[in-house]
């Protein structure tokens, strides 16, 4: 049984994010003990190890509540997975996967195309963070794998595609694919204070700000996570690389028209 469900947004009402990860999680494994599930593969996030992770943070790095509302339900809701794997026998696998790109991906996909393609996409201190990426089929790749090995009941398990890059590259691929190469850049400082400024508004407005100072100081970190774990256990490779990645990407935003007018006009 896959367990992928989540709300993933910056910011949003705190009764909603833990309706959703936590109790919506709790909800499902206490139907899985129920129904006798052999093997129950929950999809976490490395957002338990907050918006400011060690570099080479592994599964053995403590989780790191940031004050995110995000992250923070995504603490609560692993560790009821491992509450009912040691009280109740749930055969648990926990898969912490970076930021998963590729076709219907709101967050790493559709949103930074729309801004760039609208003009709004700002890299920060010129896109020198690191970004830790992995592709939505690698990602499923890995699920299959802990599926097949019963010794890593118990485990979790940190996905990515092997490397990491900055976000002017990273992002970068998308402003390819929509014709708009240039991508304007603030430093860092100035950055954090207009996400101060939005935040602020947020509170009389109830709208969501745009950008905040965590994730001003997400996207400036330089930091990489290890796949050591998934490699030397699962035997997970990453399949497919960024390239070929982005190749099926961009083909599927053609076909539903993300695309269409910018392709359009350069064809």
């Amino acid at each position: 049984m896959f367990h992928c469900a989540a709300l993933v947004r910056e910011t949003g009402k705190k009764k909603e994010f833990y309706q959703i990860n936590v109790q919506g999680t709790e909800n499902i494994v206490k139907a899985a003990v129920a129904a006798g599930i052999k093997k129950f593969i929950h999809m976490s996030s490395v957002a338990v190890y907050g918006l400011n992770p060690p570099d080479g943070a592994d599964e053995d790095t403590a989780f790191q509540p940031c004050g995110n509302l995000y992250c923070d339900t995504k603490i609560a809701s692993e560790e009821i997975v491992w509450a009912y794997h040691r009280y109740k026998g749930l055969p648990v696998v926990v898969i912490r996967p970076t930021n998963v790109y590729g076709p219907h991906s709101k967050p790493w996909t559709l949103r930074p195309l729309k801004m760039i393609t609208s003009g709004k996409m700002m890299l920060i201190n010129d896109g020198t963070g690191l970004c830790n990426y992995v592709y939505i089929d690698n990602l499923i790749d890995a699920a299959l794998l802990a599926t097949k090995r019963d010794e890593a009941v118990g485990q979790a398990y940190i996905i990515t595609d092997g490397i990491a890059l900055t976000w002017k590259e990273f992002f970068g691929c998308y402003a390819q694919m929509a014709g708009k190469p240039q991508m304007r850049s603030v430093p860092a400082q100035l950055a954090k204070m207009v996400a101060l400024g939005m935040e602020i508004t947020s509170m009389f407005t109830g709208k969501q700000p745009k950008i905040t100072r965590q994730a001003v100081g997400f996207l400036t970190k330089k930091a990489c996570f290890s796949i050591k774990k998934a490699r030397r256990e699962l035997g997970y490779r990453p399949r497919l690389s960024l390239e070929e990645g982005m190749r099926m990407t961009e083909q599927w935003l053609l076909e539903e028209g993300h695309l269409g007018k910018t392709k359009g006009k350069q064809k």
